[in-house]
């Protein structure tokens, strides 16, 4: 229901909106989906251990999975986000549920950002 409203308020259903209140609605958009995506992975877990719902693994990049975890990160003043793989390192894809390891990740630079006072 928030994502819909939000999606009403984004095509200018409601009005015309400013600069800062479109990027505002884009990153509520984007936690929102994110909830979406956390009460999904609930659900199949269920279904899972219920065995209604087979495991669906894939095979991915993981430099190219770490870069978009990377841009999914909101920018701060405190925080660079960067990824301390160097260029030309060997990793080779795994297979794995990847919107798992996503939402994993994602929570630990969350935790990290919000519990850290200044990164050097």
């Amino acid at each position: 229901m928030v994502i819909g409203y939000v999606d009403l308020l984004l095509d200018g259903e409601m009005g015309t909106l400013s600069t800062p209140q479109v990027q505002a609605l884009d990153r509520i958009r984007g936690h929102g989906m994110q909830l979406l995506e956390l009460i999904q992975e609930t659900l199949d877990v269920n279904r899972l251990e219920a065995g209604l719902l087979p495991l669906d693994l894939d095979t991915f990049s993981v430099r190219e999975f770490l870069d978009e975890v990377k841009e999914s990160i909101p920018r701060t003043g405190r925080n660079r986000r960067r990824t301390d793989v160097a260029a030309g390192t060997d990793i080779h894809p795994v297979t794995l549920r990847p919107c798992q390891v996503e939402e994993v990740l994602r929570n630990l630079i969350h935790n990290a950002l919000k519990f850290t006072e200044r990164v050097a």
